[in-house]
């Protein structure tokens, strides 16, 4: 049976739930979940934070916040690996000795990324082949924030799983799960139905993987790599909600 392991931001507000669930199912073929910290230095994720911030509202992202913060079943990426005996393992980088020897030790056969993280070609040139989770299109929607790009872009909604190489979002997609979207939706009601769906994503891309088959979709999409939207991206994007929202009503 081969074995997987997964890469990680720590990021247990927005993943844990569906990582979680994902183990339910598939918890046997998880070797263990390594956490690697974000390398962006901290204006970086000050500015990623704000973009969110104001993608989301004030008054939504204080709702979702008190929502989350209230669950008494709310979990978390570690409690997660210790519920299922899987081991969790921080490390500092995806392209240090410390993964490769993790990775070479263990006999991984391939690599679940949800981790940000840049690999660089020489480490994809020594470890087992990596697979990541993408909210958009690709090749088409690649880089970040790609759930409101599309938005933006009236392009459909997608989650791909592609394997990685030394261009972002660049490499070969295994698997394209088109997202539902409705006139009332919000970027955070859509990404919400994404990370529903995602351990069945999750679990669907494994299957692919194992069988060495892939179930994609042909699309003609402008190719486009997001950038961090800047305050009038976002004024227009918020005009474009309440557009929707009216007229779907």
């Amino acid at each position: 049976m081969k074995k997987y392991v997964i890469a990680l931001n720590p990021d247990d507000f927005l993943y844990a739930d569906a990582v979680s669930k994902f183990l339910e199912s598939q918890s046997s073929r998880i070797d263990s979940i390594c956490i690697f910290p974000s390398k962006a230095n901290l204006k970086y994720r000050r500015e990623h934070f704000l973009a969110n911030l104001r993608i989301v509202g004030i008054r939504e992202f204080l709702k979702i916040s008190w929502v989350w913060l209230s669950r008494r079943d709310r979990t978390t990426i570690q409690a997660a690996a210790k519920k299922y005996q899987i081991p969790y393992i921080v490390m500092d980088d995806v392209n240090g000795e410390d993964f490769y020897r993790h990775l070479t030790v263990h006999k991984i056969s391939s690599v679940l990324n949800i981790c940000s993280q840049i690999y660089k070609k020489t480490t994809l040139d020594r470890i087992p082949p990596v697979y990541n989770y993408h909210g958009g299109y690709v090749p088409g929607n690649a880089g970040r924030f790609p759930v409101f790009w599309a938005y933006l872009k009236n392009l459909p909604q997608f989650v791909t799983c592609h394997s990685v190489s030394e261009v972002v979002d660049g490499g070969k997609p295994i698997l394209h799960v088109p997202i539902e979207t409705l006139p009332e939706d919000s970027v955070w009601s859509i990404t919400e139905r994404i990370m529903h769906r995602f351990p069945e994503i999750m679990g669907h891309s494994i299957s692919l993987i194992d069988e060495g088959k892939s179930e994609i979709l042909s699309l003609t999409i402008p190719e486009f790599y997001g950038p961090r939207p800047t305050k009038k991206d976002i004024m227009q994007y918020r005009d474009l909600l309440l557009h929707r929202r009216s007229r779907g009503r």
